[in-house]
């Protein structure tokens, strides 16, 4: 019987992993092809084994579905705590050796198995949300055996790390040494320490409304209010807890006064 090797989360998620592992539970991608953009999903636990490897159709029709964008730019979006590690090498080759830009973008954690298949990022594309994580680790395993097995298992896993240290040293900006420190640590990174590590090179910061948008935002509000009578004026200074005044001040002293700022704006329209 083959072997689990795991490049997973610790803790409560190998619970999980295992657990969705013996029940065979649903894929652990999905295909979205709106937009210019086709985006490749990873969301979950990497395949560990019963389908990926058992059910010969899944990683075929991965592999069909990912020649149909062919030579064109697609997006591969990825929040995994990672998984098989097997599974995830075939992904990384896949990903790694296509035509065309891949761009991978965290939008919440990329874990073990999910952290060196971000490696098959193309230059320049490996991406972070601002709030996202990455995790690396060494590989990890379940083995029943007596102690020749257990030795070879170690030698194993050893060998299965080498691999994985290759695939982060395309980019990490440390030495070998450092790297393998991390691995062993199992090292959680922000996107900045993911960044200056050279593991991720871009931090995707949700986009602020310019001051325009801002101006129009708030004319739109007070219109919203503006169009109340008296009698639901004074409601809304009921729901907010305000006393009426004899005249709402025009500019509160604390800026932080909201109620008096929401006074003031009421009574203005008033």
């Amino acid at each position: 019987m083959r072997k689990g090797i795991f490049a997973a989360t610790g803790g409560d998620h190998r619970h999980t992993l295992t657990t969705a592992c013996a029940a065979g539970q649903g894929m652990f991608y999905a295909w979205i092809s709106e937009g210019d953009v086709p985006t490749l999903a990873i969301d979950g636990p990497i395949d560990t084994g019963v389908s990926w490897y058992e059910d010969t159709v899944t990683p075929r029709q991965f592999r069909e579905a990912l020649d149909a964008y062919e030579g064109r730019d697609i997006l591969v979006s990825v929040n995994s705590p990672g998984g098989d590690v097997f599974a995830g090498f075939e992904i990384y080759n896949m990903l790694a050796h296509r035509q065309g830009r891949t761009t991978v973008r965290v939008t919440g954690m990329a874990a073990s198995a999910a952290s060196f298949i971000a490696m098959a990022a193309s230059p320049g594309c490996l991406q972070m949300c601002e709030a996202s994580m990455m995790m690396i680790h060494s590989p990890w395993s379940c083995q029943i055996g007596d102690a020749r097995e257990m030795r070879r298992q170690a030698d194993i896993l050893e060998e299965i790390e080498e691999i994985m240290a290759a695939l982060y040293m395309r980019r990490f900006a440390g030495s070998e040494d450092e790297l393998r420190a991390m691995l062993a640590q199992e090292r959680y990174m922000s996107p900045t320490e993911a960044k200056a590590c050279g593991l991720c090179d871009e931090i995707v910061i949700p986009p602020e409304m310019d001051g325009n948008a801002e101006r129009e935002e708030a004319a739109a509000m007070t219109g919203r209010y503006a169009a109340l009578d008296k009698s639901s004026l004074s409601a809304l200074r009921g729901r907010l807890g305000i006393a009426p005044r004899e005249r709402a001040a025009e500019t509160p002293g604390d800026n932080t006064d909201y109620l008096a700022m929401a006074d003031a704006l009421i009574g203005r329209m008033m």
